[in-house]
């Protein structure tokens, strides 16, 4: 796992499946053993961030109930400091159809003290089933609502603060394996990946579905699945970047939409293992994911050019990432335990085509052309051509002189 100057990994005592910056730069992180006597505690945790020191100091904490489940997934309002996250009641309580698993909590932040405080809670599937989980949820931009969607193909919008059901609970295909809420607070766009495989767009105002979007097919044959979206904001606001999987996990795309006529604008390779989370920053200039052979990229929202690639970031699953609110700061986390904080410079240029690695290799191809391939070849076609002429080859002879002389015979 490599780190550098600008980059530093941090080991908790969880594992970290969610994680989100507040308005104060610090950063909240949620994960855990899940239910049962593993001795791993489900927890919330909120750190301080010590860029001299390369660590993580812990501010505040709050230990939940070790007989349900982790904290899956996670949304921050930052204006009024609300916490949604997705965390499943026991299996027993599941069985018998009880499972308030979309939770809120309040996060207060002092320049001394900070508190995490749990608050309201709301079911969002009636399902006995205790593999079902919330994988994604998002509070609007204005806190009015709190969509949430399940490994169950379920899409619950919430009315926010009530936690009343703003309109019945929507059924898609199975896993919704993403969501995001347009600026606007208008529409929300939600991934599912298994088996019919669309993206779709619903009204948060109407609940109506506006648009669904098929399976992509990638230069007309390579079967692809959506796998992550968001909705652009500042300075690519109009645009829905969805990150796109082949089926055979060798490729890995970004797309770019118009976010009305959802019509393709662009649509670019960012590597050849899978993606696993995106996010974008807060003024909408860049975009982050992480892929399956665990490295974390960065990507110009304008152009969908990587321009940043770090490799082996973790030792395992990378399952969240987040921007800090000034862009300065790019945090993922890992089920190994493991915060990764990366400083990121005020501008980022479009990074190389090649590793150093290859253009060492290029250059050195030449230079074993330059010093030892080339005087063989010019020799070998300096015989042929002195059998084919009867007279001497000019390139043995080398140029003749204005006498007409060549330079080797004035030698």
């Amino acid at each position: 796992m490599a780190t550098g100057r600008d980059r530093f990994t941090h080991t908790v005592d969880f594992p970290v499946y969610c994680m989100q910056f507040t308005g104060e730069g610090r950063l909240l992180v949620g994960g855990g053993g899940g239910g049962g006597q593993n001795g791993v505690k489900n927890k919330l945790a909120l750190y301080d961030i010590d860029l001299s020191e390369r660590a993580l100091a812990e501010a505040a904490a709050l230990t939940l109930n070790p007989n349900e489940d982790a904290p899956m997934c996670m949304s921050l309002h930052v204006e009024s400091n609300v916490v949604a996250c997705g965390v499943n009641a026991s299996e027993e309580a599941i069985k018998e159809g009880k499972n308030n698993n979309c939770r809120i909590f309040e996060l207060e932040e002092g320049e001394e003290t900070c508190t995490i405080t749990p608050g309201a809670t709301a079911e969002t599937e009636s399902s006995n089933d205790t593999d079902n989980y919330l994988k994604t949820i998002r509070i609007s931009k204005d806190g009015k609502h709190v969509v949430c969607g399940s490994s169950g193909g379920q899409l619950s919008i919430f009315k926010y603060p009530s936690m009343e059901l703003a309109y019945p609970a929507k059924s898609c295909s199975k896993d919704i394996d993403d969501l995001d809420l347009d600026p606007d607070c208008d529409k929300v766009a939600a991934a599912e990946m298994v088996c019919d495989n669309e993206l779709s767009v619903w009204s948060l105002s109407s609940g109506k579905q506006l648009e669904t979007l098929d399976s992509p097919i990638i230069n007309g044959k390579l079967k692809c699945r959506f796998r992550a979206c968001c909705f652009g904001r500042g300075e690519s606001i109009g645009s829905l970047f969805v990150a796109i999987n082949s089926e055979d996990r060798k490729h890995a795309l970004l797309c770019k939409l118009h976010a009305i006529s959802y019509r393709k604008q662009q649509q670019e390779s960012i590597g050849r293992s899978p993606v696993t989370s995106l996010c974008i920053s807060n003024e909408g200039r860049w975009l982050a994911f992480a892929t399956a052979d665990l490295s974390v990229g960065i990507v110009c929202a304008q152009k969908l050019d990587v321009v940043r690639l770090f490799e082996q970031v973790h030792t395992f699953a990378i399952t969240t990432l987040a921007f800090s609110p000034d862009s300065r700061l790019l945090a993922s986390g890992s089920a190994a335990a493991t915060c990764h904080i990366v400083q990121l410079p005020a501008q980022m240029k479009r990074r190389a085509n090649k590793d150093p690695l290859w253009i060492i290799l290029a250059m050195l191809c030449l230079i074993v052309y330059l010093v030892v391939l080339q005087p063989a070849l010019l020799e070998g076609l300096t015989g042929v051509l002195s059998r084919l002429s009867p007279t001497a080859s000019p390139l043995a002879a080398g140029p003749a002189s204005a006498d007409g002389t060549s330079a080797k015979d004035e030698l």
